[in-house]
């Protein structure tokens, strides 16, 4: 590659200072620098660069940043770079990037992770708490709820996003803690009374098959007007409190 008079003379103090700060002539070639390498030479009253090359093997977690360019699969690749001293390098990246996939099924009141690795089922209504011994592929919940599960392969782990169940053969409304909600059926907008001294950290609504709805922000005072999903049918209003403790209420729309 061949450079101006000016790029060339810059080139070349640049040389002269690298070959002081090493105790050599200015003569001959000169190597360091970055981690790939460079090459100066003035031999002969011609200066040129060196072409250089190197490689690199490196591991990551669901995408790999890499001197300013982002690889998201495995693979090797191979990047034109200029060293300090403006001289061409080509650096070969073998990268191996891990996916985890952190997809969730639901069968009736059972969750399946669908890709490998070892798992923890979290509780969504309880920042996100391992519950303890849920570590299989599927769970199935003891009571209403929203869950998720972190799964993890080879050191890298991704987490899925909450999901819903409700839990057959349990009425939430006998865990209600003094929420009502009035009337029921429900026409248009949800009445919801919220017992005195009790403080709502989130709102939400899902459908019968666990498919989130409706999300609400809390409103202030001992009732809220929350307007429903045009939808008639079961649902299920889900609160959770400031302490973390959750509410299920099933809300019957027409």
């Amino acid at each position: 590659m061949s450079y101006h008079s000016k790029s060339m003379k810059k080139i070349f103090i640049l040389c002269l200072l690298l070959a002081a700060s090493l105790g050599l002539s200015a003569q001959g070639k000169f190597f360091g620098g970055n981690s790939i390498g460079y090459g100066c030479d003035d031999t002969g009253g011609a200066l040129s660069c060196q072409p250089t090359s190197g490689q690199d093997t490196l591991n990551g977690c669901d995408r790999l940043p890499v001197n300013g360019q982002t690889f998201e699969t495995s693979g090797t690749y191979v990047q034109n770079l200029t060293n300090v001293f403006g001289c061409d390098s080509l650096l070969t990246l073998v990268l191996t990037i891990q996916q985890v996939d952190s997809t969730v099924s639901v069968l009736g009141q059972t969750m399946t992770a669908i890709g490998a690795g070892t798992y923890q089922w979290l509780s969504c209504d309880s920042s996100w708490m391992p519950i303890p011994g849920a570590t299989q592929q599927s769970f199935t919940p003891t009571q209403s709820g929203s869950y998720g599960v972190a799964v993890t392969l080879n050191g890298c782990s991704d987490t899925s996003g909450c999901g819903f169940i409700f839990v057959v053969g349990t009425d939430p409304e006998l865990a209600h803690h003094g929420y009502a909600i009035r009337p029921q059926p429900v026409v248009g907008f949800i009445g919801l009374e919220v017992p005195a001294d009790h403080v709502v950290r989130s709102l939400a609504m899902y459908d019968v098959l666990g498919r989130k709805v409706e999300v609400w922000a809390p409103q202030l005072g001992p009732r809220m007007r929350l307007p429903m999903p045009a939808t008639r049918g079961l649902y299920f209003l889900h609160i959770v409190e400031e302490e973390g403790r959750a509410v299920v209420l099933r809300v019957l729309s027409e």
